[in-house]
């Protein structure tokens, strides 16, 4: 998904104001024109309908009333004013005075007094009334009034190329008075990429200790790790192929790989320690432990990717390119495993080779 979002230059009282006037700007917005988009929508897009009283400040002048008059009388008329409490035992209430106002004609029919000319002045000669349309509610973004249109991107075609044209369009509409800001996938992915790659790290290092436990070696550990980069280039080959774009969630699968796929290479690793014990020839065990741990290791392989394929054939476009991550890395990764792993232990130098 892509967000796009327009904040006023500087937070100030007139914000709602600014907001509605660079509205208009929005009703065509690039997102809502630029190909390679499906769901447009803004989400404070919903307009209602309201009366605007502008109030002529040369007419009040001349007449000696000032704007807080004004501005007083309209609102006891329309909204009417409490004038005390009324208690009743334990209860509370408000005393509300109103009027009789109840359209606008009944505004313009008004009068306010002019204490400096002592005489009453009709509504109608010192304001306007218009109907305009103003959004029903406006929303906030890291703590400020904003704008947002909202799209998701159409997997026909290219995700960048899609987004270098929203934001030469956006450019060309030539926005000064307020910021505009892009979130979505992207950003998220750039938010949490470095998040996800320090627990990354620290997962390694915790398989890594387990590793040295096991088997006593630090060199048998890091051969093992070799699998873990075969298993990232066999995700984006198969994001590629399947022309995936590299989201959020595939790089979710891709760091999930880390954990998947070093166990081929542990049943590898120690069935030629097994091999070795009995005295075997190294290179003689690395053969044996390929052509023995090849049918385990293909089937556990196989029922794994048979198990993501729903994933892949449905229609959700949140979790497909992590199960393509996930197949694509996990099946070249083991087919590599088993000849790259022998092929590093058997290059070792060993007294009892």
């Amino acid at each position: 998904a892509h967000s796009l979002f327009c904040l006023p230059a500087q937070d100030k009282a007139s914000s709602t104001k600014l907001l509605v006037s660079v509205d208009s700007r929005y009703q065509n917005l690039a997102l809502i024109e630029t190909e390679g988009l499906s769901n447009v929508g803004k989400s404070n897009a919903n307009y209602i309908k309201e009366y605007k009283i502008e109030i002529d400040n040369q007419k009040i002048a001349q007449h000696g009333i000032n704007m807080v008059e004004v501005q007083n009388e309209i609102s006891i008329a329309t909204l009417g004013r409490s004038s005390g409490k009324m208690r009743k035992g334990t209860l509370e209430n408000d005393i509300i005075v109103t009027s009789n106002i109840e359209t606008i004609q009944d505004i313009k029919k008004m009068k306010i007094k002019s204490a400096t000319m002592d005489q009453y002045i009709d509504m109608s000669s010192i304001i306007d009334i218009k109907e305009v349309e103003m959004l029903s509610t406006i929303m906030k973004y890291n703590g400020r009034y904003s704008l947002k249109a909202a799209a998701d991107y159409d997997l026909e075609y290219d995700k960048a190329e899609t987004l270098k044209n929203i934001e030469e369009k956006v450019d060309a509409l030539d926005i000064t008075d307020c910021d505009i800001l892009y979130d979505g996938e992207a950003k998220t992915i750039e938010e949490n990429f470095g998040q996800m790659a320090i627990l990354g790290i620290v997962a390694l290092i915790i398989v890594f200790l387990i590793l040295l436990i096991q088997f006593k070696s630090y060199i048998q550990p890091l051969i093992i790790f070799v699998t873990i980069p075969l298993s990232a280039i066999g995700s984006i080959i198969g994001l590629y192929i399947t022309k995936q774009p590299i989201s959020f969630t595939a790089l979710l699968g891709i760091i999930s790989l880390l954990g998947i796929v070093v166990n081929n290479a542990i049943i590898l690793i120690d069935y030629i320690n097994g091999e070795l014990k009995k005295g075997i020839k190294r290179k003689k065990a690395c053969l044996n432990a390929a052509t023995r741990r090849l049918r385990p290791i293909f089937l556990s392989t196989t029922t794994t990717i048979i198990g993501l394929i729903p994933l892949v054939i449905g229609t959700s476009q949140l979790f497909k390119p992590l199960a393509i991550a996930l197949m694509s890395g996990l099946f070249v990764s083991t087919m590599l495993t088993l000849i790259v792993i022998p092929v590093f232990v058997s290059a070792l130098k060993k007294k009892n080779t």
